[in-house]
């Protein structure tokens, strides 16, 4: 029977073979090619994202350089804004003392001034108190001495 059926399907069972060899030579073929091609891609897709994380990279570099530069420049400058208030801390510390001290000598300067004055003024009075003691001059004279007194105490404490 074996014989029989190679001799009446022999033939087209060979061919369906062949056939089915050619299919699968193809078939391995184009999985080849569809191989190459997908791996052909994927190494693509790979080149590009890598291109694109490497420009993200440069990108992130750069703007953490600018970043530090920036800190640094920021940094310089609260430096020079702190040793600026303490030099001007220290400037109006001593403007301070300076013109306290002249205030003082000012201040003591004028009692000094005035202590003069009233010691001037109560010699005058003691002076002109003995004269009208001494002269027996009448309550109009001394009336009229006490208003000059008055009028020359005011010219004083106006200069």
């Amino acid at each position: 029977m074996k014989q029989l059926r190679n001799i009446v399907f022999g033939e087209a069972q060979n061919q369906l073979l062949a056939q089915l060899k050619e299919l699968q030579q193809q078939m391995n073929q184009g999985l080849k090619t569809l191989n190459k091609e997908l791996s052909d891609k994927l190494d693509a897709h790979q080149q590009s994202t890598q291109q694109h994380l490497d420009e993200l990279a440069d990108r992130l570099n750069n703007i953490d350089r600018q970043h530090d530069d920036n800190e640094a420049v920021l940094k310089s400058e609260l430096d020079a804004l702190s040793s600026e208030h303490e030099s001007l801390v220290s400037s109006t510390q001593k403007d301070f003392k300076a013109m306290d001290e002249a205030l003082g000598n000012e201040a003591q300067m004028l009692s000094d001034s005035i202590d003069k004055k009233v010691a001037r003024l109560t010699s005058k009075l003691d002076n002109v108190s003995n004269e009208l003691s001494s002269s027996k001059t009448d309550r109009k004279t001394l009336a009229h001495l006490l208003a000059t007194m008055a009028t020359n105490l005011e010219d004083d404490e106006q200069k």
